[in-house]
């Protein structure tokens, strides 16, 4: 693989580019003390399924300029991409290789403290240009690309007006075959989820430890199968799929799920003594919107702040059941296994 060097003046397009040997490049070529030179190994660039983009520059930045200092010392590497799409829509693509974990899960959490810190008081909303004025170096439309070695897999955020912060898809492994991708199942030929998805939706229906159901693995789906065997398989990966997605997003939002992504479920209660207040993880992640204005790295405060605003609940979508969109209190529900936030 070979690496090429990208010689940019300050604020400037690269104003030269050419392949080089391990030994480095010559210093001699950077004629002035405004001139920097970057060395990157030649990278695949990273797309959204159905979509194709043209590099116009792929950058390793070795003194990690795009993070916050309290995510710095998480880094092993981050490279930069820019392309374009088809339409000629520029979109931004930061990519960080964070330290080995021991199991998917527990990447899973990594990405997710090291994301939570990154976009700390970035609000990705429709209004959003740019998070240069949040003291971030990072572009709107941008994806967020969490790489682990060990295990290896990718996990990609996007923050775009379509996507403000969601995982849209995750691979495993090193073969882009395995990469699944966000989708609404809703919009499939019968409801259905395809090979390589994951809905849109939390899965409710399962209420073992998420840590588990996430370490579980994803199965190849065997065609020799019958179809209703093989949608038994896509849609297990779904909800393993998913089981990431509830510590690496969720746990980007809110720092009580990641701190105990080894002991949440579905119905965990996340409490408070104090303010006799609860609410159910799977009621928590419906407030990201309409209670914290989709805000990153969510304090227990946060939430114990919130209950005061809204007498002990929180809001969320409206929903059929509900008269109100309002969280339900399920403080009297909770148990030795439940999660006290009090601060």
């Amino acid at each position: 693989m070979y690496q090429e060097a990208i010689i940019m003046k300050k604020g400037h397009e690269p104003m030269i580019r050419k392949p080089i040997t391990d030994t480095g490049i010559r210093r001699a070529d950077c004629k002035s003390s405004d001139v920097r030179v970057e060395i990157r190994p030649s990278l695949p660039l990273l797309q959204k399924k159905g979509e194709s983009f043209c590099v116009q520059r792929a950058v390793k930045f070795t003194e990690h300029d795009k993070c916050p200092a309290d995510a710095k010392d998480m880094l092993v590497e981050q490279t930069e991409q820019t392309g374009q799409t088809v339409d000629g829509t520029t979109k931004n693509f930061y990519n960080y290789r964070l330290p080995n974990s021991n199991d998917k899960a527990s990447a899973a959490r990594l990405s997710a403290d090291f994301l939570g810190r990154l976009l700390q008081n970035v609000k990705p909303n429709t209004d959003m240009e740019t998070a240069r004025n949040h003291g971030r170096n990072l572009i709107f439309p941008f994806n967020v690309t969490c790489v682990s070695a060990v295990p290896q897999m990718e996990i990609v955020y996007e923050v775009s007006k379509q996507q403000p912060g969601y995982i849209t898809s995750i691979k495993f492994g090193a073969a882009e075959a395995n990469r699944f991708h966000l989708t609404d199942k809703s919009q499939n030929p019968g409801g259905k989820l395809q090979d390589k998805q994951f809905n849109t939706a939390h899965d409710t229906t399962n209420n073992a430890l998420i840590m588990e159901i996430a370490n579980q693995g994803v199965e190849q789906v065997d065609p020799t199968k019958t179809e209703a065997e093989q949608q038994e398989t896509i849609d297990n990966n779904s909800i393993r799929v998913d089981a990431l997605t509830k510590i690496g997003a969720e746990g980007a939002r809110f720092q009580c799920v990641r701190e105990h992504a080894d002991t949440i479920k579905n119905n965990t209660i996340f409490y408070s003594d104090v303010k006799q207040a609860g609410v159910k993880f799977c009621e928590l992640w419906s407030t990201w919107k309409e209670e914290f204005g989709m805000k990153f790295n969510i304090s227990n405060q946060d939430i114990l702040d919130a209950w005061n605003r809204n007498g002990n609940r929180l809001k969320m979508p409206r929903r059929r059941e509900r008269a109100d969109n309002l969280t339900e209190n399920v403080y009297d529900q909770k148990g030795a296994e439940d999660i006290k936030i009090d601060t």
